[in-house]
């Protein structure tokens, strides 16, 4: 089971270094990376659950309240992440866009979700700090 917590735990940290870096790629260029960041912001979540419940498993001891705070920062940083996605228009195939809706996708891309994106960003960093400050 400890193979299998320490699997879990470099899988989250390295989903969440691919969130912060589409994060700060975001920062640098115009272009948005909301996929990149919706992808990384569900594995994320999924792999903090994955880990609370192999620590249950292993009855290891969890501190409810902390875990709490993370699951609800990493469902807001998720929310927030597909919302941004989704107006990108992320979720609608490119083969059943309209040339208007192409022209019009490509035009807003770089200010679409803005607000979004840096919430997403900011909230992650949050998250990672409960992670490490919070004892």
């Amino acid at each position: 089971m400890e193979a299998l917590r320490i699997a879990l735990l470099v899988c989250h940290l390295a989903v969440l270094a691919i969130l912060l870096g589409a994060f700060v790629a975001r920062l640098v260029t115009a272009r948005a990376a909301t996929g990149v960041m919706a992808g990384a912001a569900g594995g994320l979540l999924g792999t903090g659950i994955l880990l609370i419940a192999v620590r249950a498993a292993d009855d290891l001891g969890t501190n409810g309240p902390k875990v709490g705070v993370k699951l609800a920062v990493a469902v807001a940083v998720f929310g927030c992440a597909l919302a941004a996605y989704r107006r990108a228009g992320g979720l609608v195939p490119a083969s059943q866009r309209n040339a208007a809706q192409r022209i019009a996708v490509r035009e807003s891309a770089a200010a679409t979700g803005t607000g979004l994106v840096y919430t997403t960003g900011v909230l992650a960093i949050v998250n990672a700090a409960v992670a490490v400050a919070w004892n």
